[in-house]
């Protein structure tokens, strides 16, 4: 039997906060909330009982309570401890919003992060079994020792080892084996062999479904302090957030198109479906807890919501661009903001997309669009990413984290035109080129130390390309000439301009060894510039990263770049003003699609803006549908 308490939420009492996750299977039996019978899911129910389950008996701590991994099984200090926290409100959103009125929703979406906020504690439940695992024929007793206490004590050994290790920096032994040696590795950082069995049971845990949803990124992040729950297990979060960024950042993480299910999944055990948990950890450790729109746009793209405008309502308590809502919910928000369940997805998308361009003066959130073979509605604006659809490639403009410099259309603010209707935006542009041919997507499993048949036959086929973009460019000086050239301007390409992540050296260690051109890769040999030290998988995994789910592409003056999946030839390539990209663009009538954002060799510095002068003849309006 439960009671339901009304409340202000200036003078409320101490209370818990439950963050979990809905799910679809409904309770067979209906709780008795205030004498009324209310039916809830089957995870919310079993939530609310592991909430208020009684010690079974004493147990001693495993670690001091201020050790980052401090658990307990049910193990309260006194009577007293436990009669209180029985005995202490908890916010279940599920139950504390009326969810047949849309008006309270409205309402309510802007409450929730000061609601977390406030939380004494978020308590995150994650199921109500820690199952041990059967002990494999003839194994060592002491080896499986933990396993078959339960699951829940392998994670804890797991993230233990991770927060022993460095935080910051990179470990000096791991540069004495090339990046691809797993096991060498693995030693380093005090970790199993990537065949050991129990990768699978932490990869079972980050495996959760809910660290896929969308509304749980704001209750944890902003959470004063949060306690993950399984079974009878308590694992302060902060541990379970720490470690899974450190698994993100050296190199453990399941790539973005396993975590999108967009490839299958990689032969290596010890790739852990981190990223969920670190990117809500990264989130939690921001300044006030908070991050960009489209940061967040993006990670959302990743996750669940049980209505597809939660992946922008579920930001509004933690964007940046939201810092000035008021404490009840009123004021602060932009109107093309502001949350209405009543109003239609498309404008819901579309009115965030235009106050990001305006907010910020940038079109970066044109580089989030994918008018690939996953879109599913036809008369969706071009400009105007389906934050509901999974994107595989990586975006050109993040490129910038690996030291690229890009600056397409150099100091040029955004140009806006008039348009007819609200699904169109008019921008002012310069068109500089136009696709000729282009080559095979990149299908990839995203996995850096390991090279797939697909990827060397995407890199060959685009070296065939380039070879005859050179030898068929005209006098100008777009298309490099010379191989030497060629072959610094295919690395450039291939990278999206990192410098930060792949040397010279790196790169071609890589195409000797997988460039079927005999003439060429003797030449590489013998170039003075290839250290014969580069890591050659620090190369590939930069070019996987930017390559994945694009094509490689030449231009009709002999430009060489790699661009998105469903541009054709005769396509333009134009740099929007206030853009540090150029952008594929495909004419249809008067007005154009947007196809995708490029990367192209001499553009991406502002010679294409720089080459008119003070001249605008070349300048055009381009109103994208």
């Amino acid at each position: 039997m439960y009671s339901l308490l009304v409340e202000s939420i200036d003078d409320a009492p101490d209370f818990e906060a439950l963050s979990y996750l809905w799910g679809q299977e409904m309770s067979p039996s209906p709780i008795l909330c205030n004498g009324v019978e209310k039916t809830v899911t089957r995870n919310l129910e079993e939530a609310l009982k592991g909430l208020r389950k009684p010690p079974s008996w004493d147990a001693v701590p495993t670690w001091p309570r201020t050790h980052p991994l401090h658990s307990e099984r049910h193990a309260w200090r006194s009577k007293g401890d436990a009669a209180s926290l029985l005995q202490m409100p908890v916010w279940a959103d599920a139950l504390c919003i009326n969810q047949e009125d849309a008006k309270e929703r409205t309402q309510q979406v802007k409450l929730m992060g000061r609601i977390y906020r406030q939380a004494r504690t978020v308590k995150i439940w994650l199921g109500d079994k820690s199952r041990p695992r059967p002990r494999p024929p003839k194994a060592d007793p002491v080896h499986y020792h933990l396993a078959e206490l339960g699951g829940t004590p392998v994670v804890l050994s797991f993230l233990a080892q991770a927060l022993r290790n460095p935080q910051d920096g990179e470990n000096s032994l791991l540069a004495l084996r090339l990046a691809e040696d797993r096991l060498h590795r693995n030693h380093v950082h005090g970790l199993l062999a990537p065949a050991a069995e129990e990768w699978t049971v932490l990869r079972d845990f980050f495996a959760n479904p809910y660290f896929r949803r969308v509304w749980i990124v704001q209750e944890v992040a902003v959470a004063g302090r949060a306690e993950a729950i399984v079974g009878d297990w308590r694992l302060d979060w902060a541990a379970i957030g720490r470690a899974a960024s450190w698994f993100a950042r050296n190199g453990y993480a399941l790539p973005r198109a396993s975590r999108l299910g967009l490839t299958k999944q990689p032969s290596s055990n010890d790739l852990v479906p981190v990223g969920e948990a670190a990117a809500l950890w990264d989130i939690h450790r921001a300044p006030d807890r908070r991050t960009t729109l489209l940061t967040l746009l993006k990670e959302f793209r990743m996750r669940q919501a049980g209505q597809d405008v939660d992946r922008l309502y579920a930001t509004l308590g933690i964007a940046e661009e939201t810092a000035g809502l008021g404490r009840s919910g009123e004021g602060g928000l932009h109107s093309l903001l502001e949350p209405d369940y009543e109003k239609p997805l498309l404008d819901v998308y579309r009115d965030a997309t235009r106050y990001l361009i305006v907010k910020h003066g940038s079109l970066r959130v044109l580089c989030h669009v994918d008018n690939g073979p996953t879109k599913t509605v036809p008369d969706w604006p071009s400009w105007v990413p389906d934050w509901r659809q999974a994107k595989v490639s990586s975006e050109i403009w993040d490129a910038e984290e690996t030291g690229a410099r890009l600056a397409a259309a150099g100091d040029e603010p955004v140009v806006f035109g008039a348009v007819s209707h609200e699904s169109r935006l008019s921008l002012g542009g310069r068109e500089v080129d136009r696709v000729r041919s282009y080559g095979l997507k990149l299908e990839s499993y995203g996995v850096g130390h390991v090279t797939y048949m697909q990827e060397r036959e995407f890199v060959q086929a685009a070296w065939k390309l380039a070879m005859r973009a050179a030898q068929g460019a005209s006098g100008g000086e777009e298309g490099p000439r010379s191989k030497p050239d060629l072959l610094a301007t295919f690395v450039e390409v291939l990278t999206a301009g990192a410098k930060a992540t792949s040397s010279m050296g790196d790169a071609l260690g890589w195409l000797a060894k997988h460039l079927e051109d005999g003439a060429l890769t003797n030449r590489i040999r013998n170039l003075p510039r290839w250290d014969q030290k580069g890591d050659a998988g620090r190369f590939h995994e930069v070019f996987v990263r930017f390559c994945t789910g694009r094509r490689f592409f030449v231009t009709d003056k002999g430009r060489i770049g790699i661009g998105p999946e469903p541009m054709a030839e005769g396509n333009r390539v134009v740099v929007l003003f206030g853009s540090r990209v150029p952008f594929v663009l495909r004419e249809v009538g008067l007005r154009f699609k947007l196809v995708g954002e490029c990367y192209v060799a001499g553009l991406m510095e502002g010679q294409a803006i720089a080459e008119g002068g003070n001249s605008r003849e070349g300048d055009a309006e381009f109103e994208l549908a």
